[in-house]
């Protein structure tokens, strides 16, 4: 989850990465990124985590801009003027998404569990299940097991489906929270 909320910004969340851009040559610069509540960025750079000559090139490759400040805000102490640089962040791409599922997969099956005991636990029709989170690097369920939709509050816990028969399934609904949010 928590690459998720990096790769896209979302409000709350905390993260390190390396930047680069025309003047580093190649190089990285290592950078301390916050996005706040209302989706403010603050990135502060890192000297001593970085190639010091991309550091300094990085410092030093600032563009300023000027817009006309009756025009373009309320703000009565803005000039106009403006610092930017342009940079590039790489996404990475460590996580495992099928990993990722087969958790989801275990917290329905432990929710499951606590609602309805050990009639859960020896239901031999969730031996797949079972095989499926003791083993997650096999895959015995293919994809997807999972439905990502944003359900009403009234249906979170335990749901039995029965109609068509050819679907008769439990659906567990549960949220994830985090800091930057909920799922």
């Amino acid at each position: 989850m928590k690459e998720i909320e990096i790769n896209g910004f979302k409000a709350n969340t905390k993260f390190r990465k390396r930047i680069k851009n025309d003047s580093t040559k190649n190089e990285t610069v290592t950078a301390d990124f916050t996005i706040g509540k209302n989706n403010e960025i603050v990135m502060n750079l890192i000297k001593q985590d970085s190639n010091p000559v991309a550091y300094d090139n990085f410092i030093k490759s600032k563009s300023m801009s000027y817009s006309n400040p009756m025009f373009f805000t309320d703000e009565p102490f803005y000039s106009g003027w403006t610092t930017g640089y342009k940079f590039t962040i790489e996404k990475e791409q460590k996580s495992d998404e099928r990993l990722s599922s087969i958790c989801l997969l275990k917290i329905a099956y432990l929710i499951a569990y606590q609602k309805l005991g050990h009639i859960f636990l020896f239901n031999q029709n969730l031996d797949k299940v079972r095989e499926q989170i003791k083993f997650p690097e096999r895959e015995i369920i293919k994809n997807p097991f999972w439905i990502h939709f944003d359900f009403p509050d009234e249906c979170l816990g335990l749901n039995l489906i029965t109609i068509p028969k050819e679907l008769k399934c439990f659906l567990i609904i549960f949220d994830l929270e985090t800091k930057a949010g909920k799922y």
